[in-house]
This record gives structure tokens, C-alpha cells and sequence, in this order.
């Protein structure tokens, strides 16, 4: 009776961040301040790729971006490194176009809108510590966890950036946005861009993407 009781006071919690429209307008303005920021910083037609970078636990919602001179640096810290000394640029762009990882502004930006968004993600992620504490079962927690928050956050995440690249159509008609996480399946990042995205940059991450993957497994 009191386990019922304690996690349907967790589940309360949850509803009450989700429901407060600071989180979401905090989220997108976040957005919006870090996307102009890049935009002042760099040339028109530079930047390729935009979106938010977080944890598998989505603790923090981090921007993730990169242009193609930033693209061009990345590889040649790659081609100074005496491991890849036989590689070629071409299959280095292919690898490292689509590794957030390795991109010039990953996690570099910040501003006090996304400081505000990461207090509410610190919160739910402690919720859903306490609520996996209170299962017995693992996987079956797990479950209610991406049911009541993750999958949550992901439609959060997708809108903001949807409406971001709408409202700024000029700019980001070949921006390409997304979520990206360090551990991330290939799958889930199609899912993401081709809900946030044209047909068309769906289309263009997706070969880019597989030819990046390819490339890489053909040296191993």
C-alpha cells in the first residue's frame, strides 16, 4: 500500500513539471538565444547541424552543433594523430560528419534559460532514481520510467525544435536538427530527425549516416 501510495506521489511530481509552461517556454527559449548565438558566430551556409545532446537518463539537455570548417578542424586533429595517419579524409568526413561527439560545439553553449531547464531535468531524474528504487523488478521499472518521463521529454524535445526550425524557415531550411545522445541507437536518430525534419534532410542524414557507419565498420 505504500509503495501504490509513494510512487503515485512520484507520478504527481512529474505531471506538475510537464504541466508547468515555464518548462517548455524555458526550453525553447533556450533554444532559440543558442541558435542565434551560433548564427552571429559563423557565415551563412556554414552550419549543417543543430539539436540537443543529453544523457541516456536525459539529465541535461545540452546543445549540440557543427560547421562544416569545424567539421574540416575536427578532421584534421583526427589526421595529426599518428592512429590515422592512413586514413583518408574523405572516409574521416563520413565518419565524423555525423558524430556529435567530436563536433566543435558540442556542449559549448549555454545560457540562463537551459540552466533553468536542467534544475527541472536534475528533478526527474532523481524521480526516476526513487521510482526504480521502489520496483522490484528492474526492466518493469525501467518501462514506467520511459513511459512517464523519456518518452515525455522526447515530445518535448521534438516540438520545440520543430517549431524552432519553422519559425526560423530561412536560416534552417538545410539545418539539419536533432536529438542526439552519447549512446544512441542509429534508429533512434532517424526517428528523431525525420519527426523534426523535411522528407529531404531526413533522406540526406539517413545515406550520410549509413555511409558514415559503413565506412567505419570497413576499417575494423
Amino acid at each position: 500500500m505504500f509503495r501504490k501510495f509513494f510512487l503515485k506521489k512520484q507520478y504527481k511530481k512529474v505531471d506538475e513539471i510537464f504541466d508547468d509552461n515555464s518548462f517548455n517556454q524555458n526550453l525553447y527559449q533556450g533554444l532559440l538565444k543558442a541558435f542565434n548565438t551560433l548564427l552571429e558566430d559563423i557565415k551563412d551556409g556554414e552550419l549543417y547541424s543543430f539539436g540537443i545532446f543529453t544523457s541516456g537518463e536525459y539529465s541535461y539537455a545540452g546543445i549540440t552543433a557543427n560547421t562544416y570548417s569545424g567539421l574540416d578542424k575536427v578532421i584534421k586533429e583526427y589526421k595529426d594523430n599518428s592512429s590515422y595517419t592512413n586514413v583518408s579524409v574523405d572516409d574521416l568526413k563520413h565518419e565524423l560528419k555525423w558524430s556529435p561527439c567530436d563536433w566543435v560545439y558540442n556542449c559549448e553553449i549555454n545560457n540562463d534559460e537551459l540552466d533553468k531547464v536542467d534544475q527541472k531535468l536534475q528533478e526527474l531524474n532523481e524521480i526516476s532514481n526513487l521510482i526504480i528504487d521502489k520496483y522490484n523488478d528492474f526492466d518493469s521499472a525501467l518501462v514506467v520510467v520511459d513511459n512517464k518521463i523519456i518518452q515525455r521529454l522526447n515530445k518535448l524535445y521534438c516540438a520545440c525544435l520543430s517549431k524552432l526550425k519553422t519559425e526560423h524557415s530561412e536560416v534552417s531550411r538545410n539545418i539539419i536538427f536533432g536529438i542526439w545522445l552519447g549512446d544512441q541507437s542509429e534508429e533512434d536518430r532517424v526517428r528523431f530527425i525525420s519527426q523534426i525534419n523535411s522528407k529531404e534532410l531526413a533522406k540526406k542524414f539517413i545515406t550520410e549516416s549509413r555511409l558514415g557507419i559503413e565506412t567505419y565498420e570497413s576499417r575494423q
